[in-house]
Parts: C-alpha cells; sequence; structure tokens
C-alpha cells in the first residue's frame, strides 16, 4: 500500500511540473505575429527525456531572466533586433549553456533545450563539485543543452507542448 501511494505521489509531483498553458497552436492564434521591430524567440522542452522533468529551466537573454520553461512546454520571448546572448540553466546548478544569436527584426527563432546528460552524470556521481568541474570552461556547460532548430522541425514538435507558466 505504501508503494502505492509512493507512486501515486511521484506521479502528481511530476504531472503538476509539466507545462499546463494553451497548447502552441492555440498560443499562437491569441498573439499577433512578431511584427517588423522585434525578433521572437521560441524556446521549448519536448517529453522525450524525463532527467530534469520536475524542473523548470530558467531563460536569460543578455544575462536578464526572461522566464521558464517547464517540461512538455515552451515559451515565447520578443527581443530588439541586434546581438544577444541567450543562456538556459537550472537555478541552483553549475554552469550554463551560452549561445550567442544576432537576431533580425520580424524573424522567429526556435530553441529546443534539452537535458546535457554528461553533466547530469557528474552530479549524480559526485555531486554539485562533480557538475561544475564537467561544465568548467564550456560554452554549452550546465545541465541543459540549446539547439537552435528550423522551423518545420520546431513546429512539428511545439503542436503537443503547452505554453509554460513564466
Amino acid at each position: 500500500m505504501k508503494q502505492i501511494a509512493f507512486v501515486a505521489l511521484l506521479a502528481s509531483l511530476l504531472a503538476g511540473c509539466a507545462a499546463s498553458g494553451p497548447l502552441y497552436n492555440d498560443y499562437r492564434q491569441s498573439v499577433s505575429d512578431v511584427g517588423n521591430s522585434k525578433a521572437r524567440l521560441v524556446l521549448y522542452r519536448t517529453g522525450e527525456s524525463m532527467i530534469g522533468s520536475a524542473r523548470s529551466i530558467r531563460a536569460r537573454v543578455d544575462g536578464e531572466v526572461v522566464g521558464y520553461v517547464d517540461h512538455k512546454g515552451f515559451n515565447v520571448f520578443d527581443v530588439e533586433p541586434g546581438a544577444h546572448l541567450l543562456q538556459a540553466d537550472l537555478v541552483d546548478s553549475a554552469g550554463a549553456c551560452n549561445l550567442n544569436l544576432e537576431a533580425v527584426a520580424g524573424k522567429t527563432y526556435y530553441f529546443e533545450v534539452t537535458p546535457r546528460k554528461s553533466s547530469m552524470v557528474a552530479g549524480m556521481t559526485f555531486g554539485f563539485v562533480g557538475q561544475a568541474v564537467e561544465s568548467a570552461g564550456k560554452t554549452c556547460g550546465g545541465a541543459v543543452e540549446v539547439t537552435e532548430k528550423n522551423e518545420g522541425t520546431a513546429k512539428g514538435a511545439l503542436v503537443t507542448l503547452g505554453k509554460s507558466k513564466s
């Protein structure tokens, strides 16, 4: 009986961490296009990996927190055209994935955020210190990896994802 209660509790905790907002296509219909004065960044996480699924990924642009991306979720951020540093990380993990971007007005950029397995293994084996050592000196260190995707690939993945709360 205790095992059933534990599994039910764990399932409810994990379910609570998945994005619960509107699906991407519904969201897209409710917002205007990016326009000619801004560029749009769409960050998303699929449900393909349960690693880190109970945690939200923090997104920063030029060092400023712009929001979070939940498991099976997406978030959208509009930025000024020009050079930007996109960063993704877990709040209490060592390192971050840094990606330089030259944003063009009127364009939408898609980025998939996935767990970095080598960071997770280092963290499980040697704790925070192991994770810090594994991530040290890497442009894309930390617990997550950010990969730019083409529009077709991204929209295929986004169709089943919900909007992250923040």
